[in-house]
Protein backbone atom coordinates (compact mmCIF):
# COMPACT_ATOMS: atom_id res chain seq x y z
CA UNK A 1 0.00 0.00 0.00
CA UNK A 2 0.78 3.61 -0.23
CA UNK A 3 0.87 4.30 3.16
CA UNK A 4 3.68 0.99 3.62
CA UNK A 5 6.06 2.77 1.06
CA UNK A 6 5.40 6.11 2.83
CA UNK A 7 6.50 5.08 6.32
CA UNK A 8 9.48 3.26 4.78
CA UNK A 9 10.71 6.82 3.40
CA UNK A 10 10.05 8.27 6.92
CA UNK A 11 12.15 5.48 8.60
CA UNK A 12 15.12 5.66 5.96
CA UNK A 13 15.16 9.54 6.71
CA UNK A 14 15.19 8.84 10.40
CA UNK A 15 17.97 6.60 10.07
CA UNK A 16 19.83 9.28 7.51
CA UNK A 17 19.55 11.94 10.07
CA UNK A 18 20.39 10.04 12.91
CA UNK A 19 23.81 9.02 11.16
CA UNK A 20 24.37 12.64 10.41
CA UNK A 21 23.77 13.62 14.20
CA UNK A 22 26.41 10.88 15.33
CA UNK A 23 28.78 12.01 12.67
CA UNK A 24 28.36 15.74 13.77
CA UNK A 25 28.93 14.83 17.46
CA UNK A 26 32.07 12.78 16.42
CA UNK A 27 32.97 16.15 14.61
CA UNK A 28 32.26 18.28 17.53
CA UNK A 29 34.40 15.94 19.64
CA UNK A 30 37.44 16.12 17.14
CA UNK A 31 37.20 19.33 17.67
CA UNK A 32 36.68 19.68 21.48
CA UNK A 33 39.90 17.78 21.36
CA UNK A 34 41.71 19.65 18.79
CA UNK A 35 41.19 22.60 20.72
CA UNK A 36 42.72 21.05 23.88
CA UNK A 37 45.73 20.06 22.23
CA UNK A 38 46.13 23.39 20.71
CA UNK A 39 45.55 25.00 24.39
CA UNK A 40 48.26 22.32 25.75
CA UNK A 41 50.46 23.51 22.81
CA UNK A 42 49.90 26.88 23.48
CA UNK A 43 50.83 27.00 26.98
CA UNK A 44 53.98 24.27 26.33
CA UNK A 45 54.95 27.52 24.20
CA UNK A 46 54.46 30.08 26.59
CA UNK A 47 56.69 27.70 28.83
CA UNK A 48 59.95 27.36 26.53
CA UNK A 49 59.34 31.46 25.51
CA UNK A 50 59.42 32.09 29.25
CA UNK A 51 61.95 29.96 30.02
CA UNK A 52 64.02 31.39 27.17
CA UNK A 53 63.37 35.08 28.41
CA UNK A 54 64.30 34.35 32.19
CA UNK A 55 66.98 32.61 30.58
CA UNK A 56 68.48 35.26 28.26
CA UNK A 57 67.88 37.95 30.03
CA UNK A 58 69.11 37.06 33.94
CA UNK A 59 70.95 34.69 32.49
CA UNK A 60 70.94 31.07 33.05
CA UNK A 61 70.80 30.46 36.78
CA UNK A 62 67.17 32.49 36.57
CA UNK A 63 65.87 29.79 33.74
CA UNK A 64 66.71 27.05 36.64
CA UNK A 65 63.24 26.01 38.63
CA UNK A 66 65.56 26.79 42.11
CA UNK A 67 65.92 30.71 41.21
CA UNK A 68 64.13 32.66 43.90
CA UNK A 69 61.70 35.74 43.23
CA UNK A 70 65.24 37.68 44.55
CA UNK A 71 67.46 36.16 41.82
CA UNK A 72 66.72 38.39 39.27
CA UNK A 73 67.59 41.31 41.07
CA UNK A 74 71.69 39.82 39.95
CA UNK A 75 71.20 41.66 36.37
CA UNK A 76 71.73 44.52 37.36
CA UNK A 77 75.18 45.67 38.99
CA UNK A 78 75.08 47.50 41.88
CA UNK A 79 77.61 50.37 40.34
CA UNK A 80 74.94 51.30 37.58
CA UNK A 81 71.67 50.50 35.61
CA UNK A 82 73.76 48.36 33.27
CA UNK A 83 73.60 44.47 32.84
CA UNK A 84 75.71 42.24 34.71
CA UNK A 85 76.02 40.01 32.11
CA UNK A 86 75.91 41.73 28.63
CA UNK A 87 73.79 39.89 25.81
CA UNK A 88 75.60 39.03 22.80
CA UNK A 89 73.81 40.07 19.12
CA UNK A 90 73.23 36.23 18.52
CA UNK A 91 71.14 35.88 21.56
CA UNK A 92 69.27 38.48 20.83
CA UNK A 93 68.89 37.03 17.14
CA UNK A 94 68.38 33.48 18.40
CA UNK A 95 65.41 34.56 20.81
CA UNK A 96 63.76 36.68 17.68
CA UNK A 97 64.35 33.42 15.62
CA UNK A 98 62.35 31.45 18.31
CA UNK A 99 59.81 34.06 18.71
CA UNK A 100 59.06 34.41 15.12
CA UNK A 101 58.90 30.60 14.68
CA UNK A 102 55.99 30.96 18.01
CA UNK A 103 53.87 33.31 16.31
CA UNK A 104 53.84 31.73 12.56
CA UNK A 105 53.03 28.71 14.25
CA UNK A 106 50.08 30.68 16.41
CA UNK A 107 49.18 32.46 13.50
CA UNK A 108 48.51 28.82 11.52
CA UNK A 109 46.81 27.32 14.59
CA UNK A 110 44.05 29.77 14.44
CA UNK A 111 43.77 29.93 10.86
CA UNK A 112 43.05 25.82 10.81
CA UNK A 113 40.88 26.74 14.04
CA UNK A 114 39.00 28.96 11.96
CA UNK A 115 38.69 26.70 8.80
CA UNK A 116 37.19 23.86 11.10
CA UNK A 117 34.61 26.58 12.52
CA UNK A 118 33.48 27.83 9.00
CA UNK A 119 33.34 23.89 8.54
CA UNK A 120 31.69 23.26 10.88
CA UNK A 121 29.09 25.92 10.25
CA UNK A 122 28.51 24.87 6.86
CA UNK A 123 27.63 21.29 8.21
CA UNK A 124 25.28 22.53 10.69
CA UNK A 125 23.52 24.95 8.18
CA UNK A 126 23.28 21.50 6.08
CA UNK A 127 21.85 19.67 8.62
CA UNK A 128 19.31 22.53 9.39
CA UNK A 129 18.07 22.65 5.47
CA UNK A 130 16.80 18.67 6.23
Amino acid sequence: SPDDGREMLYLQKIDELEAMVARLQREVEIGAEGEELLRQDLANKREVITGLLKKHALGPEAATPSAGPTQGLAFFSLRGTRPAREHTHLDVLEMQRVLDEQMMDNVRLKNDLQTLANEFRKVMAEQGKT
